[in-house]
């Protein structure tokens, strides 16, 4: 499992969001398995329930962003934050 936290980045313009249960700056935080595949809904869990699950991935736009049915979202992994961490201290 891969430990991570889950940015919700944007609600794509032609949804409302004040309908939507998950807002655009909502940040959820939990582990995954599989990383986000075309045609299938990206699952992040804390514990045994499920944290996050969004609609069916459409687009993956970089190793870290990716855009569903009504959004886009960026993962951030423990070990991305370590690194950021790491690079700060040796500048």
């Amino acid at each position: 499992m891969i430990k991570a936290k889950v940015i919700k980045i944007q609600t794509l313009p032609d949804k409302e969001e004040k309908n939507m249960y998950i807002k655009s700056g909502d940040i959820f935080h939990g582990s995954f398995n599989t990383w986000p595949e075309i045609g299938k809904s990206f699952q992040l869990w804390n514990d045994w329930t499920t944290e996050l699950r969004t609609t069916q991935v459409t687009e993956i736009i970089s190793d870290r962003e990716f855009r569903t049915l009504n959004s886009i979202y960026k993962i951030v992994t423990a070990e991305d934050e370590r690194d950021e961490r790491i690079k700060i201290v040796l500048e």
